[in-house]
């Protein structure tokens, strides 16, 4: 009977000549305009039915129009399980069944009441909410046959309790399949405050399947303990949303942090076309709830499977099994992932990494920034592969710490694009630039021939955040062997600081000349960002390496690569301005460039040996007879171009030795053109105005006889 039942019963009439005494018949009053709001019923025993058992007050509140409550107050030792034998009545009135009204809840802080649906028959469910505005807070839900519980009226509040597990919280008791089903919209699941978070975890399917709209979760660990520590995971994926939008899963304050750790599959798996303009905010992803240590989800951290339109801001997302962020289908388009720790911890300081990779895009016109630090991951930071198109890589941090001034190497290259095209990393403002660093591989490698058409513009590659110091990739800062890519361009804030890294800056690496048509344009390759001072990679500034028809800078000012302060200082083959080597190198052509100066052309910043060198090639241009065309190749450390083994080459056009201005001396310290053995058919100026070199200033001539040409 309802408590309401039991004071109407003790306020029965009395006759005192027919009436009520007055004070009675007020008190009655007020209490029945109040029963409109529904009434109180209290759960007394663990029985599965009878008087006081759970299954008798959600019957009688059923029954009762209005916003019930049921209340617990079990006698007897915690804790206190409920073993149905039968499914419980569906949920068809609003209610709330609020377990911490049990009077042991107050000293533990967590669920003393459960429900064991191991009885209760199969394809039971723990609590089916058929109506709206429900709330369920403070039970533990575990072995039913089917879903823990299941939503399908609207606004429906789950908070405080464990779904899956014991009442500790740290033994999985799996219900059959999802822990938390969500059919209808704008539900509550978790919330940001203390204890409104639940524990969702050890079910033997999915944490949480959304297939409905504007739902929240927040504050839940889902898929590992409720110590925050340990996995004890869903059997597939912690949140999956199939379908539905607008859906927030964490927010932008700590309170709202969902750890979703160690489940079988993802941590979060969007999937579908109509899973669009969902929100993955905040959360931690493969890590325990300090950030600090892996918990591994086994495969990605958050799988966006042909869903488009989604945000991923703000998350940490590291120590999963496979990726940390997988993007992949036609429809996964339009997707944005900002200021997301992913493969560090949450400090952004350690490397956790992600096993596969940071970000993996097989799917097309994605944003990939701004403020995402991506480092710290075993293979690479990004992979564009799979036919990846028209995607944005803008304003991250790759392969440094959160603070961009230290190496937190990812394990393989900063970026790498295989079987992709038409992607944009980096851009011409400041807050697209990427500073793509200290990567165990190269800082950006295109590895397909097939793979064109892609714009590197605006980074720095292999300094720190201030483009000032030296943080190296290991190999080269951008490695191509595909073609007609960009690597910078000719409008302001295009050209890229590709400078400090251990190999080349740049290098075309063809087989017999099958790497054209690339692009390189208005850099900075071996100076710092003020184009002053020297910050010189290893090894070349460019090289070209059986690679065919490319260019390297252009006619208007734009276009100007300054190649400087590159080499290690040795005399030894390769750590010059620019090298051209190797059977298929031909038609490539390099015009407009300062090689071996600052920015200015005014100052020496010479490579450790010769400006350009070319060896076993043939069919090259180095400057031309057009306004514009010409190098300025001065102050490098042995000779401004050497061709050894090279034919039919043509020079023209070019200020070797001489500042900007063509008059002023600033010398290469050996001969400025050595055109040595074998090396037949070349030309050197011309008859065509313009043609003519300005060679002069070789530094040492009196003493060792070096000469112009």
């Amino acid at each position: 009977m309802p408590e309401r039942g039991i004071i109407k019963f003790l306020f029965r009439p009395v006759r005192h000549g027919g009436r009520l005494p007055a004070t009675l018949l007020v008190f009655a009053f007020l209490f029945q305009a109040g029963a409109v709001h529904g009434g109180t019923f209290t759960v007394t025993n663990t029985a599965d039915s009878g008087l006081g058992s759970l299954r008798w007050a959600i019957t009688n509140a059923n029954a009762n129009p209005g916003p019930d409550i049921i209340n617990f107050q079990i006698i007897g030792t915690v804790p206190f399980t409920i073993n149905l034998l039968s499914a419980l009545p569906d949920v068809t009135d609003p209610v709330t069944i609020d377990a911490t009204t049990q009077p042991e809840w107050a000293n533990a802080g967590t669920p003393v009441v459960e429900l064991n649906g191991t009885n209760a028959g199969s394809s039971s469910v723990g609590l089916q909410l058929n109506s709206a505005f429900n709330t369920v807070v403070g039970l533990a839900i575990n072995r039913f046959p089917s879903y823990g519980i299941v939503l399908s009226g609207v606004s429906n509040v789950i908070q405080g309790n464990f779904i899956g597990t014991d009442t500790t919280g740290t033994l999985a008791q799996g219900n059959g399949s999802y822990g938390i089903w969500v059919q209808s919209p704008g539900n509550r699941i978790g919330g940001s405050k203390a204890s409104q978070g639940n524990v969702i975890s050890g079910n033997n399917d999915n944490g949480i399947y959304i297939g409905s709209s504007s739902n929240v979760v927040q504050g839940n660990y889902i898929g590992i303990s409720a110590t925050g520590a340990n996995a004890l995971g869903n059997r597939y994926s912690g949140v999956v949303i199939n379908g539905g939008s607008g859906n927030l899963i964490g927010g932008g304050t700590a309170g709202a942090r969902n750890c979703i750790s160690g489940n079988g599959i993802s941590g979060v798996f969007l999937n579908g076309a109509a899973a669009v303009q969902n929100m993955i905010q905040g959360n931690y992803i493969g890590t325990d709830d300090s950030g600090e240590l892996v918990v591994s989800n086994a495969n990605d951290g958050i799988t966006v499977s042909g869903a488009p339109s989604n945000t991923i801001c703000g998350n940490v997302i590291s120590g999963n099994g496979t990726n940390g962020v997988f993007l992949a289908g036609a429809d996964a388009v339009g997707n944005i992932l900002a200021g997301n720790f992913i493969g560090t911890d949450a400090a952004g300081k350690l490397a956790l990494g992600n096993r596969n990779g940071g970000v993996t895009i097989t799917a097309s016109g994605n944003l990939i920034g701004a403020g995402n630090v991506i480092s710290g991951n075993p293979p690479g930071g990004i992979f564009l592969i799979g036919g990846a198109s028209g995607n944005l890589v803008q304003g991250n941090l790759i392969g440094l710490s959160a603070a961009g001034t230290n190496a937190l190497p990812n394990g393989g290259d900063g970026i790498s694009i295989n079987g992709a095209s038409s992607n944009t990393i980096g851009g011409s403002v400041a807050a697209a630039r990427n500073v793509i660093s200290g990567n165990a591989y190269n800082g950006i490698k295109i590895l397909m021939v097939t793979d064109v058409l892609n714009t590197v513009c605006g980074n720095y590659i292999g300094t720190d955040v201030s483009g000032t110091k030296a943080v190296a990739n290991v190999l080269a800062g951008i490695r191509i062997q595909g073609c007609s890519n960009v690597i910078g361009g000719v409008t302001a804030g295009s050209g890229n600081v590709i400078s400090g890294n251990g190999q080349e800056g740049v290098w075309l690496v063809g087989v017999s000349g099958n790497t054209i048509g690339n692009l390189v344009q208005g850099n900075l390759i071996g100076l710092d960002v003020t184009g002053t001072n020297s910050l010189g990679n290893s090894y070349a500034g460019v090289g070209i390496s059986s690679a065919a028809g490319n260019q390297i800078g252009g006619i208007v000012s734009g276009a100007r690569n300054v190649i400087s302060g590159n080499g290690a200082l040795l005399q030894t083959i390769g750590y010059v301005g620019v090298f051209l080597i190797g059977a298929g190198t031909s038609g490539n052509l390099i015009q407009g460039n300062y090689i071996g100066t600052d920015s200015s052309g005014t100052l020496g910043r010479g490579n450790a040996n010769e400006g350009i060198y070319f060896l076993n090639v043939s069919s090259n241009q180095i400057g031309g007879s057009v306004a514009g065309a010409g190098n300025l190749i001065s102050a490098n450390n042995a000779r401004g171009i050497w061709l050894a083994n090279a034919s039919w080459n043509v020079v023209q056009g070019n200020f070797i030795g001489t500042k900007a201005d063509g008059t002023n001396a600033l010398g290469n310290l050996w001969h400025g053109i050595d055109i040595d053995v074998n090396s037949t058919n070349n030309t050197v100026g011309g008859p065509v105005s313009g043609a003519g070199n300005h060679i002069a200033f070789a530094q040492t001539w009196q003493r060792n006889g070096y000469s112009g040409v």
